[in-house]
């Protein structure tokens, strides 16, 4: 008799998770009957560029503001009795091979462009015409770029030569980490959503693959996104959700990845060379040409974010973080004594449930909770993405802070090349502003209406 209770109280011990017959199990099913999914707001379609309309509108910005910053550089006193001057510009000074350089090189994320758009001519004949067309263009692009990056690099200095070359090091240590590699390789500078690196192809491909007729009809995707850029699958697996997770945060870095260079190739050829390669002889104003060039980035990183990150796909990282959810720990001396439930990495756990993990006792804090416990990425994630009105009003306030500080700039300047620099400059960033705000109010519209049906019901 003896015998039997000690192997009755063995058993009783060693049940594991998902032991139909362990008390642990049984609040595990009664957890998972109860448990609620969330809701998610159905976002509508909102124009957006394409990928040819926007580095064309690019491309336009930065020749603005390259002829701006030569503007501040070389403007003249010719309004003046006797000066010897005719025109605004002293176009005597300028380095016309420089310009040259400067123009090609601006040029090149619409050529690559151009390349990729012809993916999208279904006929054959038209193909070959559009690509032979292309191949000429890149042939006289090549002969410019050649041209005049000889006479530019025979006359400068090694440092010089460094910092033109900077930009295209930087690309080849960030996307791959190596300098071999193709510029045609990779969704380069304007792609219309960014690039999926190749080794996320395989996850992005799985965790769309359940819902990519959804989304397609949803319009989930935007104009000109790469083919494996992972869409959202309102899934119950929790191994398919942090799969999911997973994915879209590396296609989040990406995206991030190809904003911060695209800023820096459009700012650094536009506003940063021409002050580099400025003659001893001219007289210069350091502070506005260096807010020129801070106003250039911040102007060109709101663009590319705006359009590497359309709305439909922060909803999808904000419906991913629903899904994943959170955890806290749960410190003090009383928690050795609070009922908790082994943390299974099968079970999608609700709110408020108490877990026990290798790392500590940790409480769901999210709507549906399949993140584990104490990973630091899985949390981030659910931080940044769970308000999808964080990253609007982020950019929102971003823009408004900007076009605030230049009127109070324009409201200093007397000068007419002031003037003018500043208004061409917030005509830009009043562009970025509208589409931000129409962003926003979408974003603000369609969740009050969630809200008001999740109450309502």
């Amino acid at each position: 008799m003896p015998a039997i209770k000690r192997n009755i109280s063995r058993i009783s011990h060693s049940y594991v998770a998902g032991d139909d017959n362990s008390p642990h199990s049984n609040q595990s099913a009664s957890s998972a009957t109860l448990l609620v999914q969330p809701k998610h707001a159905r976002i509508p379609h909102i124009p957006a560029d394409s990928e040819l309309s926007f580095s064309v509108f690019m491309l336009f910005f930065s020749f603005s503001c390259m002829s701006l910053q030569y503007i501040h550089l070389y403007k003249t006193t010719w309004w003046l009795p006797n000066s010897h001057h005719q025109y605004a510009i002293n176009f005597r000074l300028i380095d016309y091979k420089l310009v040259g350089y400067l123009v090609s090189m601006l040029c090149l994320p619409l050529l690559l462009t151009l390349f990729r758009q012809l993916r999208n001519i279904p006929n054959r004949c038209c193909f070959t015409a559009c690509l032979a067309l292309l191949c000429a263009l890149s042939c006289c692009w090549a002969a410019l770029f050649c041209w005049m990056s000889y006479f530019v690099y025979c006359r400068t200095s090694l440092l010089y030569c460094i910092l033109l070359v900077y930009p295209c090091i930087t690309y080849a240590l960030v996307f791959y980490g190596h300098v071999p590699g193709t510029l045609l390789s990779r969704n380069w500078l304007s792609g219309g959503g960014g690039s999926t690196p190749q080794h996320q192809k395989s996850s992005a491909t799985a965790s769309g693959a359940t819902s990519s007729s959804a989304s397609a009809a949803n319009g989930q995707g935007s104009p000109g996104q790469g083919s494996f850029s992972p869409r959202h699958s309102c899934s119950r697996d929790p191994e398919k959700i942090r799969d999911e997770t997973e994915a879209l945060k590396s296609d989040f870095n990406g995206r991030l990845k190809i904003i911060l260079f695209s800023t820096l190739f459009s700012s650094f050829h536009s506003a940063f060379v021409p002050l580099l390669f400025v003659q001893n002889t001219i007289y210069l104003e350091p502070w506005f040409c260096g807010v020129h060039v801070a106003v250039t980035v911040a102007s060109a990183f709101l663009f590319y974010t705006q359009h590497h990150l359309p709305p439909h796909r922060i909803d999808t990282l904000h419906r991913c973080a629903l899904h994943l959810g959170c955890w806290v720990k749960v410190e003090g001396r009383g928690s050795a004594q609070v009922p908790y439930i082994p943390w299974s990495e099968l079970q999608v756990w609700q709110q408020g449930a108490l877990v026990k993990h290798v790392k500590g006792l940790f409480k769901a804090e999210g709507i549906t909770n399949s993140a584990e416990p104490g990973n630091s990425m899985h949390s981030r994630f659910h931080s940044l993405f769970y308000s999808p009105m964080r990253l609007a009003d982020g950019l929102q306030c971003a823009i408004a802070l900007l076009l605030v500080l230049q009127f109070a700039v324009l409201l200093q300047c007397h000068e007419w090349y002031k003037v003018l620099s500043s208004a061409i400059m917030m005509l830009f960033n009043l562009v970025s502003l509208y589409k931000l705000t129409r962003n926003r109010l979408v974003f603000k519209r369609c969740y009050a209406d969630l809200e008001d049906e999740i109450h309502g019901d």
